[in-house]
């Protein structure tokens, strides 16, 4: 499972730099665009000032095409960058379940903080708190000390178990 984690990471680092490529390519015809939409509103102030025989038909005309041309490479660019955006997101969402899964199968205070870590606000950051103060709870409780009590209550303040973590800790007191 971590090398599935690993790879799905590797890929998802080139996943944004294409999309940070894809990024460069849209900012590049935007600025194509504006260039020939630029472009076309000049040609088309000098056709109006020039007699109805056609001076710079071919001209606007080309400039007109341009100006189509570079809508639409922006067009497919940013369908591109959303395609990768989507696909980004599942990787992502899919990393996330890996790296829970793996969490939930050591059971461990490490694993639970380490993907915390990772996931701060991940769909399943609240089980792993939750199964992290279970964890933290059931090690005070084996060592029923104050200190121990103490520190539980400093990592889990407004935790389900605090006002059980308190009553064992003022008996100990």
């Amino acid at each position: 499972a971590r090398e599935e984690v690993e790879r799905h990471a590797r890929e998802a680092a080139r996943r944004d730099a294409r999309a940070q490529s894809l990024d460069e390519t849209i900012a590049r015809f935007d600025i194509e665009r504006a260039e020939a939409e630029t472009a076309l509103a000049g040609a088309r102030g000098e056709a109006e000032a020039l007699p109805a025989s056609g001076g710079l038909g071919p001209e606007l005309e080309a400039a007109r095409a341009e100006a189509g041309r570079a809508r639409e490479a922006a067009a497919k660019a940013r369908a591109d960058l959303d395609l990768e955006r989507r696909e980004r997101q599942g990787r992502e969402q899919r990393l996330e379940e890996l790296s829970f899964e793996q969490a939930s199968k050591a059971h461990s205070v490490l694993a639970y903080k380490r993907y915390l870590e990772e996931f701060p606000e991940g769909s399943k950051a609240p089980a792993a708190r939750a199964l992290l103060e279970g964890l933290r709870f059931n090690t005070a409780d084996a060592q029923n000390t104050a200190a121990g009590w103490r520190q539980f209550l400093r990592d889990h303040p407004d935790g389900s178990h605090r006002e059980e973590a308190e009553a064992k800790l003022s008996k100990l007191e």
